[in-house]
C-alpha cells in the first residue's frame, strides 16, 4: 500500500491518552505503518492503535530501546526510515536523548521527521530545530515551571 502521510505532531504525557488526539494522529499516517519506540515497558500501543481507535493502519510495532547500544543497530534504523507515523511511549525523556544523541538513530528520526514529511510525535526535539528543548537531563519539570519559564 502507498501512503501520503501527512505531518503533525501530538505532544501528550503524564496521564492516560486521549482518544481523539490519537486517533487525529493515526489519520495522519494514511494507512501507513506506525512504529512505537520507547525507551522502556512493553508493547501496550500495538493493539490500541492497530484495532481499538477504528483507524486504518497498515502495521504498528513497538521497539524498546533500553540502552544507547541501540543506537547503531541496522533493523531499528531501518524500521524509523520506513515509518510514516512515530510516536515517542513517554518515560524519562533523558533516555531518548542520552541513547540517541549524534547517532544514526538521530539521523533515522530526523530523516522521516525532516525529508520523509512523515507524521510523528515528539516529546523530545533532536537535533538542532529550535532555540531550546526539554532534555530532562536534570530531571522533570511541572508544567507551571515550565510555562513561568521555558528555557
Amino acid at each position: 500500500m502507498v501512503s501520503s502521510p501527512t505531518s503533525g505532531t501530538v505532544l501528550m504525557g503524564g496521564a492516560s491518552e486521549n482518544d481523539y488526539a490519537m486517533r487525529w494522529f493515526l489519520e495522519r499516517a494514511d494507512g501507513g505503518d506506525v512504529l512505537v519506540l520507547r525507551a522502556s515497558g512493553e508493547d501496550g500501543y500495538n493493539d490500541y492503535f492497530y484495532s481499538e481507535l477504528g483507524i486504518s493502519v497498515n502495521s504498528v510495532q513497538t521497539i524498546v530501546c533500553n540502552s544507547a547500544a541501540a543506537s547503531i543497530d541496522p533493523y531499528l534504523i531501518a524500521q524509523i526510515e520506513n515509518a510514516e507515523a512515530l510516536w515517542f511511549a513517554g518515560g524519562n525523556q533523558w533516555d531518548y536523548i542520552s541513547f540517541w544523541r549524534d547517532t544514526p538513530v538521530e539521523d533515522a528520526i530526523n530523516f522521516v521527521v525532516n525529508e520523509k514529511d512523515s507524521h510523528r510525535w515528539n516529546e523530545c526535539r533532536f537535533g538542532n530545530n529550535g532555540r531550546a528543548y526539554f532534555s530532562a537531563e536534570n530531571g522533570s519539570a511541572t508544567s507551571a515551571q515550565s510555562l513561568y519559564d521555558p528555557f
